[in-house]
């Protein structure tokens, strides 16, 4: 009875062209083998499996998150995805399933677990990513590309990396230069830099940005500051995010002066109470943002001690300010940063301690965390012109940016909707910005 194998991966790395050369093999030792691709969503995939003339199943597969929202989506998912892959091992009489790695892998193979179908792993990671190690640790068989340094025994056998028919030289090395428009009698060596890429990549990818970015759009604001007074300028702030909040689907909405990873500056020197030490040449630099209640939350942002900012904290209130870890390890090692009081150069005077959030990357994903300091918008921004709206809600991102510009516009002609984009979008410019960097370094060492 001939034999069927199903090959499951996909996910941000390049797991389907191995996939294809292992399948070119099987069918090459077992012409009556069959063959069936679970993937990812991704165009590519399709594309390649199209092309490729096998059959396959686009499973709409997430990566583990660790924010609130993204865990939910991810265990959505996976239950679909596991549920959809048992019904096609059912339906395929599947012997083997070959697990590639990414997270579409790990479903398919807690189906075929289930199913007591047996799975051979092939690793094609060093280091392994976090559905390798998961699947390792239930399959019957792991094999791996490469040799895995850091984890003697991974793998009980390494196997190189499995290379398409189609990617193989027609001919002599000389024959290839000749094609290539080189010179046959020189050796040529191709040096190419993906696997240093996509190192980067998963390094940048297991960064945590101490915020939840999934479902959460970021819109630019702005009100003319030679055509509107200060006070007109704050009700134009507190109305816009108030009725954006009341939006069926809206959770919270909140504002901030400058947006996490995509917008730098706006720091400057704070003096810290009973710091002799501290002062003069010696004063600590912090970055300041200034946000609105909701703002932490709608990021996802972790409170860790006391209270984030609040409805109350207004002008004529105790001024104060939320400080992140970085700040609290830094000035009170070992002790609560409650109570304490922080002065802002910017503004002057002093800020009491009310809360501690923890570290969140503030200009960017790589460098350290700095100190920061988080005012209330109420008592600080009287006079700003400029403001980022957080919103959090269950509706489709893209969808609210009509909502905001006619509330805007609702609450006054003068105001201006800039840029929309989602904090996914933020944080995946984040990433792709440090790997340019990364590339031209690769490129001209």
């Amino acid at each position: 009875m001939p034999r069927t194998f199903l090959f499951a991966g996909g996910g941000s790395g390049g797991h389907i062209s191995p996939a294809l050369a292992i399948c070119e093999r099987l069918v090459d030792l077992d012409p009556s083998a069959g063959t069936l691709f679970m993937c990812s969503t991704r165009a590519i995939y399709e594309s390649m499996l199209r092309e490729a003339r096998v059959r396959f199943q686009p499973m709409p597969a997430a990566p583990l998150s660790l924010g609130p929202r993204g865990m939910a989506r991810f265990a959505r998912c996976f239950v679909a995805c596991r549920r959809a892959a048992r019904k096609e091992i059912r339906r395929h009489r599947v012997d083997r399933v070959v697990a590639m790695g990414g997270f579409v892998a790990a479903p398919v193979v807690s189906a075929a677990i289930a199913s007591r179908v047996p799975v051979t792993l092939v690793n094609l990671d060093d280091p392994p990513g976090k559905a390798n190690r998961w699947i390792a640790r239930r399959c019957d068989q792991v094999l791996s590309a490469i040799e895995i340094p850091d984890r003697p025994g991974f793998a009980e056998q390494v196997v190189g990396m499995p290379i398409r028919r189609n990617a193989l030289a027609p001919g002599t090395p000389r024959q290839c230069r000749t094609a290539l428009g080189l010179d046959p009698d020189v050796a040529t060596l191709l040096v190419t830099g993906a696997s240093l890429l996509v190192r980067s990549v998963d390094k940048l990818r297991a960064l945590d940005p101490g915020l939840d970015p999934e479902g959460v759009p970021a819109v630019d604001l702005y009100v003319g500051a030679q055509e509107t007074s200060p006070e007109e300028r704050v009700a134009f702030f507190r109305q816009v995010v108030e009725r954006m909040a009341s939006i069926p689907g809206v959770e919270r909405a909140g504002l901030i002066n400058r947006l996490h990873i995509r917008d730098g500056g706006y720091q400057g020197p704070i003096a810290i109470e009973d710091r002799p030490d501290l002062e003069g040449p010696s004063r600590p630099n912090a970055a300041f943002r200034v946000v609105t209640p909701d703002l932490f939350e709608a990021l996802g942002i972790e409170l860790v001690e006391g209270r984030g900012i609040e409805a109350a904290d207004r002008d004529g209130a105790v001024r104060v300010v939320v400080v992140n870890e970085a700040l609290a390890r830094a000035m009170w090692p070992g002790e609560s940063a409650l109570g304490r009081r922080v002065g802002a150069s910017r503004w002057g005077g002093m800020f009491e301690v009310v809360g501690v959030i923890r570290d969140v990357a503030v200009h960017d994903l790589i460098s350290e965390v700095p100190m920061a300091g988080y005012y209330a918008w109420q008592q600080v921004q009287t006079g700003v012109d400029s403001g980022v709206l957080v919103i959090e809600t269950s509706l489709d991102p893209t969808s609210l940016a009509s909502a905001v510009r006619q509330i805007v516009a609702d609450v006054d002609s003068r105001g201006v909707v800039g840029n929309v984009a989602t904090m996914e979008q933020v944080v995946d410019d984040g990433m792709s910005e440090n790997l340019r960097l990364r590339f031209f370094l690769m490129l001209f060492s």
